[in-house]
């Protein structure tokens, strides 16, 4: 094989003349066959370099995800930290809730208690107030019209015409010795 990178290629323009054209094809082609073999090497080195390029960049892709979800998943735990914060605060509250609950129900069933007492010392006085005017009622003396259209009969009979026989200078002027007007011998 010879050896076309220490031979020297030397072209001498030739003036332009209608002598016979050159033919070129033929040292392209050797040309092109010399350097073929190595073209292809070079070309499938590229693409088993643009394969690994590929991988790589999916790779480093698939990193950048990772890290990506660290970041992420930071953000996740310090949101379940505050969630569980809540949360906690939640239970207490809920904690508290209920015993606020059952104070209201208790001071509820107190007040209606109260409230019932109230009413019964309240019904309580005024029963006895009812009963207090009916004594009094009873305690006054009342004129009885039975008595004008109907005469008393017995001792009350006679007891009135004593009564009403006396003079009344004679009732007026007693002393406090003499016996009651109505047993006076008289």
């Amino acid at each position: 094989m010879t050896d076309y990178s220490t031979q020297a290629c030397t072209v001498e323009p030739k003036e332009s003349s209608s002598e016979s054209p050159v033919d070129v094809s033929k040292p392209a082609e050797g040309l092109v066959t010399l350097y073929q073999a190595k073209l292809k090497k070079v070309r499938q080195q590229l693409d088993e370099l643009t394969k690994k390029q590929t991988s790589l960049i999916s790779q480093l892709e698939d990193e950048n995800r990772r890290f990506t979800n660290v970041e992420t998943l930071e953000d996740l735990q310090q949101t379940f930290v505050v969630l569980k914060l809540y949360q906690t605060k939640l239970v207490a509250i809920k904690k508290e809730m209920i015993q606020l609950h059952d104070r209201a129900t208790k001071l509820k069933k107190r007040a209606l208690k109260l409230q019932q007492t109230k009413q019964k010392a309240a019904l309580h006085r005024e029963h006895q107030r009812e009963l207090q005017l009916q004594r009094e009622t009873d305690l006054i003396a009342k004129p009885s019209s039975s008595h004008e259209n109907n005469p008393p009969s017995g001792w009350l009979a006679a007891f009135l015409l004593t009564i009403s026989a006396q003079p009344v200078e004679r009732v007026l002027r007693r002393e406090s010795h003499d016996l009651p007007f109505f047993l006076d011998p008289e």
